[in-house]
């Protein structure tokens, strides 16, 4: 860390990460950890945005105390869902790309870098953290219908948007960060997620998908999304084809 902290971070930001978080009391702390171990080898200038989206099993309490000069806490009053926090860090921003990081460690915090590097070499607007060859493997009988759910709307994303993407559900995205903070999004829970795609599909910009690792966890263990998330996706995914994703905030 001490390497990190040394960095002039008064320069212009190459990347923004953002971590959004609801009671992740077990794993808050071993995500910073990752995020951090992953920039000592870094030249860029990064800065690290975490939200608290008023978490009550003492996620919020830890980030309140968190004393590192790299990482912004910005802890919200009420809960604004997944969307709600995001638009916030992308508002907050000022990465010349931006990353989305959750907390719960189904994720590989080392990943972040393959996905900047991706997008640096390849010009991209978008990049997605694929994840479908591993989860694939390690689905569950509980998670069977999650993944019908996730083959089927990355399949009708595809008919009504012309694109060839492999992994429409999943929640590591690196963006361009102008480009995110120019757009309007609406998405207030999960179904960000895919409204994303859409609407930098629908603008013309380009996407690709870099592998990601990815290791599944329960709900026992803390897995938020439910089927309804699904259902307001479906929703999103056909109104913003035709830009009415502003009628979904009504």
């Amino acid at each position: 860390m001490k390497d990190i902290l040394q960095k002039d971070y008064s320069c212009s930001v190459d990347l923004t990460i953002i971590m959004h978080c609801y009671n992740e009391i077990s794993t808050i702390k071993y995500a910073i950890e990752q995020v951090l171990d992953t920039l000592n080898n870094r030249k860029e200038i990064v800065e690290f945005i975490i939200i608290d989206n008023n978490s009550i099993d003492g996620t919020k309490d830890y980030l309140d105390n968190l004393d590192i000069p790299l990482v912004k806490v910005i802890l919200n009053n009420e809960n604004l869902g997944k969307g709600g926090s995001v638009q916030k860090g992308f508002s907050l921003s000022k990465g010349n790309h931006i990353i989305i990081y959750d907390a719960d460690l189904e994720y590989n915090a080392k990943n972040i870098w393959d996905l900047y590097d991706f997008i640096m070499i390849g010009n991209f607007s978008l990049v997605l953290g694929h994840r479908m060859e591993g989860y694939e493997i390690n689905r569950n009988i509980d998670y069977f219908h999650y993944y019908i759910g996730v083959k089927f709307l990355t399949i009708l994303i595809n008919i009504l948007y012309g694109s060839q993407i492999s992994d429409s559900a999943t929640c590591f995205k690196l963006i361009d960060g102008n480009l995110a903070r120019s757009i309007d999004f609406y998405s207030k829970g999960f179904a960000l997620d895919f409204e994303i795609i859409c609407k930098v599909l629908r603008l013309g910009h380009s996407i690709s998908e870099c592998p990601v690792n990815y290791e599944q966890r329960s709900r026992k263990e803390g897995k938020k999304i439910k089927a309804v998330d699904g259902f307001i996706a479906l929703i999103v995914i056909i109104l913003e084809r035709f830009n009415l994703i502003h009628l979904f905030s009504k």
